[in-house]
């Protein structure tokens, strides 16, 4: 291609990255915001320069997209190309992209405007036939929620900087950048809409899967043939390699259950004990597993059931539910939840939530706090730990090298070194707690261990559910609650926050997913970077406790020496004095950009890029302040001759 007619890059973002032009997404120092402004030629070439950073909402007000994404969220080669693989078999074109922070984006672009519900459709089918049914998809809604609704965006790539650096660029089949970007994509061939939508048609529509509606899980799953002959439902069976059919006669309409016409129906067991409903006249297309439990048995519990279950004494013998008179109650003596971290930070039986945006250290910090219950030591050097807990410690983030690398430096530097057997690791990524055998396998080890805390990291790792339905959140919650109740052991989670949405929200608000996750801890601590311009090893703490009050924000620095943090001492504007800045300023080989004066100040003094710029302003005084004449105006600072 001539380079006459070559695109330039705005023109490439514009043809195939097309979705809604009256919003855009876009990146900033607090984290990602919606723009509801129209996106114009002026606002992708900020993107192309690296002044700003750009995303596109895919989902159009008619609800069709014009491309899709699937986001491989880590460093996997193997996992894209199975992706790419998968997606060739069944015609679609991919293109990858190496995204600017890890993993990387698969993109499909199509010939004419497709249904957001059949992308995602045929979407999930490849993926599920793959092997790899959790990796997130874009569009990530089929409708919009509200009049007002824009749904999730996508960062473009072509991003300034990060082109330089090898990063938001398309890559080979050797996940080598194409040398020439534009004439790669300006060449991109387009999945062909028809093949989408014959596909989406062609693919039979799964039963909704649900919990059984045990109240114990551990007893494992129903029993159904059990459930099924207790309640004289006659049935027959069908195993397949994952999941067991219980054929059964429709139990809602008996207009379509004749003697010629048995109505027949399934309910479908998969191997996590999950169970679904089939009317297969499709007459009770819109029942689930709950509808046929409520016409069999009612309200009745089907604990019994489970395979598990033993009928004990106590089961037997337990009696009315009992209310106590409001004057009685307020003037009892009830013991407080006994502290692990004090301050209400940590307490016995409760579920603390560590959360916080990608790569603000909450491994770092959660790994800190189990070392600390292990010793007995404070807990960030201020929150007393009033006794040494023996604790799990099950980590999915890292490999084992990794991971070992990470406790060798944490201990050495401690005062108080973790007794053995008082603090144990689990580096496992294939644990599931909505599977019965991994959830018994996890019991059976706290027990075993007689541990009082177990910590989770990350909560994302330790289920596939999805994270947005309140009630596959429930589910997995739930499993939680069991081990708080009945094993007595205190939960630690550690949850990334979620992509900005249209309310801003604040704190543990901001954790990834359905509301029921905010709903159910009792302790939540928030990390962040204080500013994106500052050091990344400074983050700002806060807390939301339930049942206590919170304690003030705190700025921590994390030390690369000895990956702990440090509560930062706060120095108050005085205690940098005009001679500090005139000594920087005498020390430098010349005069100082702002940005690189700011720098040596907070590193120098450990203090805030906040008390650093009040610092400067005192002494602007003793200052030659030159504004420099080049992009962004940048300022640069120097001493009065009197004082050079």
């Amino acid at each position: 291609m001539s380079e006459s007619n070559k695109p330039t890059e705005v023109e490439v973002l514009k043809k195939l990255f097309s979705g809604r032009t009256d919003c855009y997404g876009m990146e900033t120092n607090n984290g990602h915001i919606a723009v509801r402004e129209p996106l114009t030629d002026s606002i992708l070439l900020a993107h192309v320069q690296g002044t700003k950073r750009i995303g596109v909402y895919p989902l159009r007000s008619d609800l069709t997209v014009q491309w899709a994404c699937v986001d491989v969220d880590e460093v996997s080669k193997g996992k894209v190309e199975k992706v790419v693989v998968g997606f060739i078999e069944n015609r679609f074109f991919p293109y990858v992209e190496r995204s600017r922070q890890k993993g990387f984006h698969i993109w499909i672009f199509f010939d004419f405007p497709i249904q957001a519900r059949d992308v995602r459709k045929a979407l999930s089918e490849i993926l599920t036939r793959t092997g790899l049914d959790g990796i997130e998809i874009f569009p990530k809604q089929e409708h919009l929620s509200t009049n007002n609704g824009i749904g999730n965006f996508v960062f473009l790539p072509l991003h300034g900087q990060s082109v330089k650096e090898a990063r938001t660029v398309f890559v080979t089949s050797d996940f080598q950048p194409y040398e020439d970007q534009l004439d790669h994509l300006s060449r991109a061939h387009r999945t062909k809409s028809e093949d989408v939508t014959r596909m989406a048609a062609a693919i039979q529509q799964e039963p909704k899967m649900e919990d059984p509606g045990t109240e114990d899980f551990r007893l494992g799953k129903l029993d159904l043939a059990k459930y099924l002959t207790h309640y004289k439902v006659t049935y027959s069976v069908k195993e397949e390699p994952n999941r067991v059919f219980y054929h059964v006669q429709c139990p809602f309409i008996e207009a379509h259950t004749t003697p010629s016409n048995k109505g027949e129906a399934s309910i479908i067991q998969g191997q996590d004990g999950r169970i679904g409903f089939n009317c297969f006249h499709a007459h009770c297309k819109d029942k689930t597993w709950k509808d046929v439990r409520r016409t069999i048995s009612g309200d009745a519990s089907i604990v019994r059931f489970c395979r598990g279950y033993v009928e004990s004494p106590e089961r037997k013998e337990k009696g009315p539910l009992f209310a106590e008179d409001v004057t009685d109650f307020i003037n009892r003596e009830i013991d407080h939840p006994e502290a692990l971290i004090a301050n209400g930070i940590f307490s016995k039986q409760a579920l603390l939530i560590i959360g916080g945006i990608s790569k603000a250290g909450k491994s770092v910090l959660i790994t800190n706090m189990g070392l600390c219950l292990a010793a007995g030591i404070p807990f960030l050097g201020q929150f007393p730990i009033p006794q040494k807990r023996k604790g799990l410690l099950f980590q999915a983030e890292i490999s084992d090298v990794s991971l070992q690398n990470r406790l060798n430096i944490m201990i050495r530097s401690m005062p108080v070194k973790p007794e053995k057997s008082f603090l144990k690791v689990v580096n496992n990524r294939d644990l599931r707690l909505e599977r019965d055998k991994d959830f018994k396998l996890v019991c059976d080890l706290i027990e075993q261990s007689k541990v009082e805390y177990v910590l989770f990291d990350p909560m994302s790792r330790y289920h596939s559910r999805d994270e947005n339905k309140t009630t596959e959140m429930k589910a997995f919650l739930s499993r939680l609650d069991y081990l708080i109740e009945k094993l007595g052991v205190s939960i630690g989670l550690v949850h990334h926050f979620g992509k900005p949405s249209e309310i801003a929200r604040e704190g543990a608000q901001q954790l990834r997913g359905s509301s029921s996750i905010f709903d159910w801890g009792d302790s939540y601590l928030s990390i962040k970077r204080k500013s994106r311009q500052e050091d990344k090893a400074y983050v700002k703490l806060t807390f939301e406790l339930r049942n206590a009050e919170d304690p003030d924000p705190l700025v921590l620095w994390r030390n690369s020496q000895t990956l702990w943090f440090e509560v930062q001492s706060q120095a108050s504007p005085s205690s940098i004095s005009d001679h500090d800045i005139i000594k920087l300023l005498q020390a430098a080989p010349g005069p100082l950009m702002r940005a690189d004066l700011l720098s040596s100040i907070v590193e120098g003094f450990k203090v805030s890029e906040e008390t650093a710029r009040n610092a400067i302003g005192r002494s602007r005084h003793l200052l030659v302040e030159e504004h420099l004449k080049t992009r962004g105006n940048p300022v640069r600072y120097s001493l009065k001759p009197d004082l050079r």
